[in-house]
C-alpha cells in the first residue's frame, strides 16, 4: 500500500512536469495539421466542425488565416446565419490552441488534485494499519493490598 501511495504521488509530479511537453506537442500537431487547411479537404473539414465546436478560430485566432492569405471561415463565427450582418462582432477571436489548452486546464488539474488526494489517503490508511497491528502491550495489574489495622 505504501509502494502504491508513493507511486501515485511520483504520478502526479511527473504530470506537473510533463504539462508543458504536452502542451507543446499539441501546438506542434495543431500547426503541422493546419498548414494543410485550404489544401487538404479532410483537414479543412475537420478544422470547420472543431472551430464551430469550440467557437474558436484557426490556430491563434483569425491572424492565422490572414497569414496564410486565405479568407476566415464561416465556421469562426459564433452565429453563422447572421454571418454578413455581424461579421466583426460576431467573429470568434480566441485561436482553437489558446482553447484546447483551457480545456486540458479544466480537466487535467482535477485529475492531477486526484492523485494527490488518493495518494495522501493511501499513505493515512498505511500508518493506520501499522499502528493497528503492532503489538498491545501487556495491561498492568495493579494489586491493591487492604491493610488491617
Amino acid at each position: 500500500m505504501i509502494i502504491s501511495a508513493i507511486f501515485q504521488l511520483g504520478l502526479g509530479i511527473t504530470m506537473i512536469n510533463r504539462v508543458t511537453d504536452q502542451q507543446t506537442m499539441v501546438k506542434k500537431e495543431m500547426k503541422l495539421s493546419f498548414l494543410n487547411y485550404g489544401i487538404q479537404s479532410d483537414v479543412t473539414q475537420r478544422w470547420n466542425s472543431f472551430q464551430s465546436e469550440l467557437s474558436c478560430c484557426g490556430l491563434h485566432g483569425g491572424n492565422s488565416y490572414k497569414s496564410k492569405q486565405l479568407p476566415i471561415p464561416e465556421s469562426c463565427y459564433k452565429d453563422q446565419r447572421n454571418l454578413k450582418l455581424y461579421a466583426k462582432i460576431n467573429n470568434c477571436h480566441m485561436g482553437c490552441f489558446v482553447k484546447v489548452k483551457k480545456l486540458e486546464e479544466k480537466f487535467l488539474d482535477p485529475v492531477i488534485i486526484l492523485t494527490f488526494l488518493c495518494s495522501f489517503l493511501q499513505m493515512s490508511n498505511a500508518i493506520l494499519i501499522l499502528n493497528l497491528l503492532r503489538p498491545k502491550p501487556n495491561p498492568r495489574r495493579y494489586h491493591i493490598a487492604y491493610g488491617r489495622t
